[in-house]
């Protein structure tokens, strides 16, 4: 047995015991409250960030201090949406090499319950976010045509006849790393280059700057026929790092399309649009399984979806703020005067279902849909915005190339052919990107570089 005073030892020693296990619980508790504060806030600073970067990267000409204050302001009304007050102390954003970097602190305090006993004065947390963000720039910046596939021989192959010429108001581009001594299979003429060119005496090929991934005088090709040949002004550069290419989210229809005396509504078309009569695309998205083909010519017609009687003679289609996704088919234009314009950025005709913008696209086809643009014909046709084809697939159902443009009776994507009561700056500015592309035949084009009407992607990359 105890004596007395060993039973007041452990008396003693039960209750330091008691007292220690109850503030290793208390200190459990205010631990696991500060955590949970600590990642509420973090929370509460990456939203705030990202709120602010968006308003950076919607900015197509330019950041201006309005701008950094509107983005400051974006971050301090996502914070007191998560019940945290911000202010414009707690926003930097600057900017470097064209990057604009987003710093947001967040801070608040807590009440401990235990850890009172030894500290009096609230816990303080703070959390720190970090936005890196560039505005929105075109897939392929700077460019208003470019084949995107990495090593096809010839991925641009332009052949142009008496008269024809391509004449480009921005730059041209070829992703691909073929020269003619790279050992692969030829193309044309047995050549396999980053470019390929041959034409008749008087074609011509202008651009403000033309740029391959291939170097040397070997990665393109300038040939003629007869007494003399095709120009190109300037000659290719090469030696340019890989085009990158950004992963698309899937374009969303709600409803089902309809054509209703001769205008079609946006929506979905699960065979496909075929117009062979003059007709109106209402302002929106066209999701298709199937192609679109707009053409004069008898074969137009038929049983597919949205078909309709022949039309004697080259057919007028016009469609203003329309977008054609085409999950599976092709773009086929022939013998037809088109103006088709995609919607302005900004715009509520560019947002799907899903919230997606697409704001100065025209056409897209995915890497997985083996279909095809083509543009042929006689008929004056005006397209402004991005057409965006990429591959890679094995082969195209077209054969030639995924987007080719030209014929033997001209076709012309310029601002002066189509009459129209709209501002003439506004039209034949049209970028091309495209796993490959042909130009070919009599084709007088003219593709103008403007970036406020193409179609751009904001990055945004959380860094801390």
């Amino acid at each position: 047995m105890f004596s007395r005073g060993k039973q007041g030892q452990a008396l003693v020693l039960l209750a330091l015991s008691l007292v220690g296990l109850l503030a290793m619980a208390g200190l459990g508790i205010d631990g696991g409250r500060l955590f949970a504060a600590k990642r509420r806030a973090q929370n509460a600073a990456d939203a705030a960030a990202r709120a602010a970067a968006l308003v950076i990267a919607q900015q197509r000409d330019g950041v201006s201090a309005s701008d950094i204050q509107q983005a400051k302001q974006a971050a301090i009304r996502r914070a007191a949406d998560n019940d945290f007050t911000l202010t414009a102390n707690d926003i930097t954003i600057t900017q470097k090499d064209g990057m604009y970097y987003v710093d947001v602190t967040v801070k608040t305090n807590i009440i401990g319950t235990f850890i009172n006993v030894v500290r009096k004065t609230p816990i303080p947390v703070e959390a720190s976010a970090q936005v890196k963000v560039t505005p929105q720039r075109e897939i392929a910046y700077g460019y208003a045509l470019a084949a995107t596939n990495e090593h096809a021989c010839n991925a641009i192959n332009i052949h142009l006849g008496h008269g024809g010429w391509l004449n480009v108001e921005g730059g041209i581009f070829s992703n691909t790393d073929a020269t003619a001594s790279s050992g692969r299979g030829g193309g044309s003429h047995g050549a396999c280059v980053a470019l390929f060119a041959k034409g008749h005496p008087g074609s011509a090929v202008t651009a403000d700057y033309i740029h391959t991934v291939a170097d040397g005088e070997r990665s393109y090709f300038i040939g003629g026929h007869g007494g003399g040949g095709i120009s190109i002004t300037p000659l290719p550069e090469g030696g340019y790092p890989h085009m990158i290419l950004p992963q698309l989210p899937t374009p969303v229809c709600a409803q089902e399309g309809r054509y209703e005396n001769g205008h079609y509504w946006p929506g979905r078309y699960p065979r496909g649009i075929h117009v062979n009569r003059n007709a109106v695309f209402e302002p929106g998205i066209y999701c298709l399984d199937g192609d679109l083909q707009i053409s004069g010519s008898d074969h137009a017609g038929g049983e597919h979806e949205g078909s309709h009687d022949t039309h004697a003679g080259p057919v007028e289609v016009t469609g203003q703020g329309v977008f054609f996704y085409l999950h599976s088919g092709s773009v086929k234009i022939h013998h037809a005067e088109v103006n088709l314009q995609a919607p302005l950025k900004g715009s509520s005709q560019a947002v799907d279902a899903a919230g997606n913008r697409w704001g100065g696209m025209l056409f897209y086809l995915p890497p997985e849909n083996p279909g095809y643009v083509k543009i042929t014909g006689k008929g004056a046709i005006v397209l402004r915005g991005t057409i965006y084809a990429p591959g890679p697939v094995s082969r195209y159902h077209g054969g030639h190339a995924r987007c080719m443009i030209g014929g033997h009776e001209g076709v012309s994507p310029d601002d002066s052919s189509y009459p129209s009561d709209d501002d003439p700056d506004t039209k034949g500015i049209l970028q091309i990107i495209c796993d490959t592309v042909r130009i070919h035949g009599h084709s007088q084009i003219t593709l103008r570089y403007d970036s406020t009407y193409f179609f751009g992607i904001p990055v945004l990359d959380v860094t801390k």
